[in-house]
């Protein structure tokens, strides 16, 4: 019996070519690793910041003061249409008031503007009108003396009519906050002021 011998392939023109390919394409890929990894470095950043933003958001309470404050003003187009100017009463220390809804391309959008404790506010919320889907989504957008301050995405169950918070599009934290959760605050006392008021039939 005869034991072969392995003898090793000579490197022609082919495997040298196939070797410029592989340190080309090497080289080419430490490139790209750079621009990945200093792209998930911004990520990474741009992730902390939001992080941060919506931990000092939460701990405002002003998304949750916002969207009470749309289930209130939400109302007021039609009890300003119903009721006299001079007797419709708001819900909290408002004046100047204004406020229209209108139906457009299927989103019902609601206008309210009004001064409290000397500050032009403007109120914009809109919810898309769905026959089909059991949530709406919709956005709130809020004007302080004709700057924006805050923009913010939302989602209303249509079932329970709750209205809840979704996604911080933009928000310019400053004293406004303050003044919004209060108005919050007066809002929650003026329900329990009518609550707390006897019936009169049951009397």
């Amino acid at each position: 019996m005869f034991a072969s011998k392995n003898k090793e392939p000579k490197k022609g023109k082919r495997s040298q070519s196939a070797t410029k390919l592989n340190k080309s394409a090497n080289k080419a890929g430490k490139d790209k690793t750079a621009e990945e990894l200093q792209h998930e470095q911004n990520m990474e950043i741009a992730g902390g910041m939001i992080k941060l933003v919506m931990t000092d958001l939460r701990e405002t309470g002003v998304h949750n003061a916002l969207i009470e404050l749309l289930k209130t003003v939400r109302h007021w187009p039609s009890a300003i249409d119903e009721a006299e100017p001079l007797t419709f009463i708001p819900q909290f220390d408002a004046s100047d008031i204004s406020a229209e809804a209108t139906v457009e391309d299927g989103v019902t959008i609601t206008r309210v503007s009004f001064t409290y404790k000397g500050k032009k506010y403007d109120f914009v919320s809109t919810i898309e009108n769905s026959d089909v889907a059991d949530n709406s989504n919709g956005n709130i957008t809020l004007h302080e003396c004709g700057d924006q301050v805050v923009d913010m995405k939302i989602i209303q169950n249509k079932e329970l009519d709750h209205l809840g918070f979704q996604d911080l599009q933009f928000i310019n934290f400053g004293p406004w906050i303050e003044k919004i959760v209060q108005i919050e605050t007066e809002i929650k006392q003026h329900h329990d002021s009518l609550s707390e008021k006897p019936d009169v039939d049951s009397a």
